[in-house]
């Protein structure tokens, strides 16, 4: 058992130093609402035990508009605080280092890299926390929110890794 657990260690370790490939924002996200969103909506499944690498897109729009009260509001910036839920041997690598976007300023879109290598099967529910600060009636107000994405790894055929 002990050596399993050292395996499993030395497997997500190296998989953490691996690095996931620099994403480019896909402008065909968008949103019919006009809300943020990110695209795309569901990620295609990984296999535990093999290399998998999806890009997501941040779609922000620099105004937003309240259907039910036709009120406006600027989104000055939105900070991704923080994902959880990635699995083992997996990482997350945000299009910009502090994940702040300023879509004020015209940065209506940004990206991020899931990728890596899971180590177990199941469904995992990645959580995307963020703050976001926008103005409207003159008015600054920042709110925070947490989104869920669902994530699926399905099993691999074989095992994920040999130790010996």
């Amino acid at each position: 058992m002990r050596m399993v657990l050292i395996c499993v260690a030395l497997l997500a370790s190296a998989s953490a130093f691996a690095q996931c490939p620099s994403c480019v924002a896909d402008p065909a996200c968008t949103s019919a609402d006009g809300f943020p969103t990110v695209c795309p909506t569901a990620l295609p499944p990984a296999t535990a035990g093999e290399e998998y690498t999806e890009f997501l897109t941040f779609y922000l729009p620099a105004t937003v508009v309240d259907p039910g009260s036709g009120i406006t509001a600027t989104l000055l910036s939105v900070t991704i605080t923080s994902v959880t839920g990635v699995p083992f041997g997996m990482s997350v690598v945000l299009s910009d280092p502090d994940g702040t976007y300023t879509p004020s300023t015209g940065q209506t879109s940004g990206c991020a890299t899931l990728c890596g290598t899971p180590l177990l099967a199941g469904l995992q529910e990645i959580v995307i926390s963020v703050s976001a600060t926008g103005t409207a009636f003159g008015q600054q107000q920042t709110v925070s929110d947490s989104f869920v994405y669902p994530f699926e790894v399905l099993p691999g055929s074989t095992a994920a890794g040999t130790c010996t």
